[in-house]
């Protein structure tokens, strides 16, 4: 099992990512980690469980997806108030800028686990 604090320090690290991945696209970014709200918080978490693991960018958006889906999203232009995402469809029919942020993780993930190599700290518990 991953130490607690790796995965709080990978799901930081993918939440900050994502954020300034969605300003590059042009999207408005995310709060930041500490004000965005708990369900966004616990995706990131989430997120950084799957991609330390092995998680690939696929699963990252199966996973992504099926937790909208569960919370009763649907299809369609995004529209968050109302729980309507434009992204709710397979990973092969995601649009090429969206692919990248499913790859943000997985990157996170390698990057975390060579800082806290390199500062000599537990990977696992």
């Amino acid at each position: 099992m991953h130490s607690k604090p790796l995965v709080t320090f990978t799901a930081r690290l993918i939440h900050a990512a994502l954020s300034e991945t969605c300003l590059a696209t042009g999207e408005p970014p995310y709060k930041p980690f500490d004000e965005a709200d708990e369900k966004d918080r616990e995706a990131s978490v989430k997120g950084a469980e799957l991609a330390l693991s092995g998680g690939t960018a696929r699963q990252s958006h199966e996973t992504w997806m099926k937790g909208k889906l569960d919370d009763g999203w649907t299809l369609g232009p995004t529209d968050k108030p109302n729980k309507v995402h434009d992204c709710l469809v397979p990973y092969d029919d995601l649009p090429p800028r969206q692919r990248v942020k499913d790859e943000v993780p997985e990157r996170c993930a390698a990057m975390a686990r060579r800082v806290f190599e390199l500062a000599g700290l537990p990977l696992a518990d």
